[in-house]
């Protein structure tokens, strides 16, 4: 579903090239004026995906018809359309001209070298929207930005997609960074990238760049922990501290111990781990520790706490519960929730410092209060990359914005 407020938002998150965004502007404007809903419902949210791909695939082949303008600023090939639905039959009869759906094509003018291996793998700067979501739909998978962007980010560098291929062009892997902090990693069909490739590849990148993570599982296989220090997941050491939630899930079934003394600022969750049988020592997590459904795992080691939410080990067959583990938020273990794990006073008294409850607020306060501290913290995170960024010379930074057809 797409709100008819932000379909221009929609645009430039699709093509960077000023041209086409104002031709799909308009289409979509004729398209809906007369709408009587303020949404598209999600069968007309699809169609506009569509005939976006559709238009800015025919530009890019060097079609003139997007171009070539009538009234109300339509391509003459549209004159006709005064509704969504007219846009769904003038789309079946372009795809029926093309023999199927519109695939965007090649777009090696908006490509930047990065850096290369001596393999002959290499890296590229992708400096469109179209050709990074090109390849991340032919890869069958999905990026996620983190940040909070302006619409030429892209183009100048504040936001960059990384390609990372092998010598024959063929992709291996792709990286969405903000600024030189690498906010996810696209591998293939939605699976995780294997661990060779980050090994071989991204962590090199990692030291020669100096790049850093907007959280701390961004790459997979790797932890970046609260000095900006890159540790193989399979081998973290011990007494590391995370700033951020550590969302591992069932992404790695080999992990067979964890650390002693970690602390997480954040969440920390993984499931399905057929090799743990312990938490380990000392375990924090401030805003909920779980172990879901760990077939093997029987004991919750001691020292483990959380203060800010519930924890639990749903569906691991816990039998034994370490000394000194505390989870005033409650806790569920073998399908039930407890609040009576044992508690030091020293914990306690600890847990009743960050606890203080303030007065009562509205959930819209509350979602608002979370929104403008993630904001806040966000921009404080970008405002000092940028102050460093004045020292360091990184890939597309002083980039000009050159995209015209």
């Amino acid at each position: 579903m797409y709100f008819l407020t932000d379909l221009r938002k929609l645009i430039d998150t699709r093509t960077s090239v000023p041209e086409i965004q104002n031709v799909l502007a308009n289409i979509l404007t004729v398209a809906t004026e007369n709408s009587k809903n303020f949404y598209l419902d999600p069968n007309e949210a699809k169609l506009v995906d569509n005939v976006i791909d559709w238009v800015i695939a025919e530009a890019h082949s060097g079609k003139e018809w997007p171009y070539t303008k009538g009234r109300n600023g339509l391509p003459t090939r549209l004159q006709g359309i005064t509704c969504v639905e007219d846009l769904r039959m003038a789309l079946a009869v372009a795809e029926a001209e093309n023999g199927g759906p519109f695939s965007l094509p090649d777009m090696p003018d908006y490509e930047d070298y990065v850096t290369g291996f001596p393999d002959g793998t290499h890296v590229v700067r992708l400096t469109a929207n179209e050709a990074y979501r090109r390849e991340i739909m032919n890869m069958n998978s999905n990026i996620r930005f983190w940040g909070i962007f302006n619409k030429d980010d892209l183009e100048n560098g504040k936001r960059s997609y990384w390609s990372i291929r092998d010598a024959n062009g063929h992709v291996l892997a792709g990286i969405a960074l903000n600024r030189f902090a690498i906010c996810s990693v696209a591998g293939f069909n939605g699976v995780i990238v294997d661990e060779e490739i980050v090994n071989k590849y991204i962590r090199p990148l990692i030291e020669e760049f100096d790049l850093k993570a907007m959280e701390p599982v961004a790459v997979p296989h790797l932890v970046m922990d609260a000095n900006g220090d890159f540790h193989d997941i399979y081998n973290l050491p011990d007494g590391i501290t995370v700033h951020g939630s550590m969302f591992l899930y069932d992404n790695y079934p080999k992990i067979a111990s964890l650390p002693d003394n970690m602390t997480i600022q954040g969440q920390f969750v993984i499931n399905k781990n057929i090799n743990l049988r312990s938490t380990p020592k000392n375990l924090v997590a401030t805003d909920g520790i779980g172990f879901i459904k760990c077939p093997n795992l029987t004991e919750i080691g001691e020292g483990n706490s959380s203060t800010n939410n519930y924890s639990s080990f749903d569906g691991s067959p816990i039998k034994t519960i370490g000394k000194d583990c505390y989870f005033p938020e409650g806790v569920v273990i073998n399908g039930q929730m407890r609040k009576d794990a044992p508690q030091t006073s020293l914990l306690k008294k600890i847990s009743d410092v960050f606890r203080a409850k303030p007065a009562r607020r509205s959930l819209v306060d509350i979602i608002h209060q979370v929104h403008e501290d993630e904001t806040k913290r966000i921009t404080a995170i970008q405002d000092y990359m940028d102050d460093e960024l004045q020292t360091r010379d990184f890939p597309g930074m002083e980039r000009e914005n050159t995209f015209r057809m």
